[in-house]
């Protein structure tokens, strides 16, 4: 079975405090923690793609490291590209769930960093 988009979905519920919203419309449907997004899936007839938080660091290296299964987040604007990574999941890249369930991971501790500590403390206390 394939893991996008209802397993990639799944598994980015399964972390503290994280809920699921449609703030666009539709799609993409938007994981978040703390009010701030850290997962977009879109699976359309068109579109099958996973959008996630990263770092800079992250982002060179999941491109570098991994580049067929990475393309840019079209609608991201330069200065914001180094802090989003979108997957392209079709035919031509079988991506491993491994490797979704690691930016997932990646994703959601990207988002933490960035929080306050009172909310980081509160999400360790949920568990």
């Amino acid at each position: 079975m394939d893991f996008f988009p209802e397993g990639a979905l799944q598994y980015a519920l399964t972390k503290n405090g994280a809920y699921k919203d449609l703030p666009f419309g539709d799609f993409p449907i938007c994981i978040k923690v703390a009010g701030k997004i850290f997962v977009q899936l879109y699976n359309t007839e068109n579109r099958r793609t996973i959008t996630l938080k990263c770092t800079p660091e992250n982002h060179m290296y999941y491109k570098s490291a991994l580049p067929a299964y990475f393309t840019r987040t079209y609608y991201c604007p330069e200065a914001f590209q180094p802090y989003w990574i979108t997957v392209q999941y079709d035919e031509s890249a079988d991506v491993p769930a491994d490797l979704t369930r690691k930016l997932i991971d990646d994703a959601y501790d990207a988002v933490l960093q960035k929080l306050p500590k009172y909310k980081r403390e509160a999400l360790k206390a949920e568990k």
